[in-house]
Formats: structure tokens, C-alpha cells, sequence
């Protein structure tokens, strides 16, 4: 995040090689580590991180690495380029909405924020990104995101 990507590179390098077992934020690393790499122009290496990070946590978007503290805008614009780096690397922009994983519909709550979804549910109308972008105007109901708290 504060531009010394090799020193970034260095040492997560080396902490891959004391400890190499995932104990659920190697994805994470990896992705720090490609957007690294990317920065300083080694391409191959920043996409080889990336397939990895992505063979872990396949879910993680560019638009879902976004910055938090949106009262600092250093941060926010260091959190640009780290986004930067990541497209520079690969990582898709967005999830695709018509992706279908084959998950079945079923009656169960989940209560992970991330997954493969179903296309389609029994009783339940899908609409896509135009149809909701065309009801959020023009009802302008309140949305209220019971995952992450917005």
C-alpha cells in the first residue's frame, strides 16, 4: 500500500516459504503479492499469484477489494492503486451475474456472505442488474444489506 513493492515482494515471499499451509488468508497475501509484482512489471509472475489466490478464495472481484476509510483520502487513493495493480494482474473487475456454478436451488439459510448461488429459485423472479438499476428509480425503496451491515 505504500508503494515499496519490493520489500512487499521480499518478505511475503519469504513468509510463503516459513509457513506455506492456508490458515484462510493465504488468498489474501497472494493477492497482495501479485498486485506487487504487477507494479514493478513482472506480469508472469503477478498472474501466477493471482491463479493461485483464485484457486483458494475464486470469488474476489476488483470492485471487492475497495477501501474502507473513506475519511482519508491518502488511503483511498492508495487503495486506487493497489486496485490498479490487481487489474493490471488479472483479477476480473466484476462478478459476471450470469455466471451458473450448477448449485441447486434448496430451503436452507447460509449464512456466508460469498458462494456459488443458484440462477434460478422455485417461487422467486430473477431480475438482472437493468431491471434493478429500472426498480431502484423508480420506486426508490429502502435496501437494507442484512451481510454486511450497509
Amino acid at each position: 500500500m505504500l508503494g515499496r513493492d519490493q520489500d512487499a515482494i521480499e518478505y511475503l515471499e519469504q513468509s510463503f516459504a516459513i509457513n506455506p499451509e492456508d490458515d484462510g488468508t493465504l488468498h489474501w497475501n497472494y493477492r497482495r503479492v501479485a498486485a506487487a509484482y504487477a507494479r514493478t512489471g513482472n506480469l508472469e509472475r503477478a498472474q501466477q499469484y493471482l491463479v493461485r489466490a483464485n484457486q483458494l478464495w475464486p470469488f474476489d472481484t476488483v470492485r471487492s477489494r475497495a477501501p474502507e476509510l473513506l475519511t482519508s483520502p491518502v488511503y483511498v487513493e492508495q487503495y486506487r492503486r493497489f486496485q490498479d495493480a490487481l487489474r493490471l494482474a488479472g483479477l476480473r473487475d466484476h462478478a459476471a451475474e450470469d455466471a451458473d456454478f450448477g448449485v441447486p436451488a434448496d430451503v436452507a439459510l447460509r449464512g456466508e456472505l460469498f458462494g456459488y448461488t443458484p440462477m434460478e429459485v422455485p417461487g422467486v423472479t430473477t431480475i438482472r442488474t437493468p431491471e434493478l438499476a429500472h426498480l431502484l428509480e423508480r420506486i426508490r425503496p429502502t435496501v437494507i444489506d442484512t451481510m454486511t451491515y450497509t
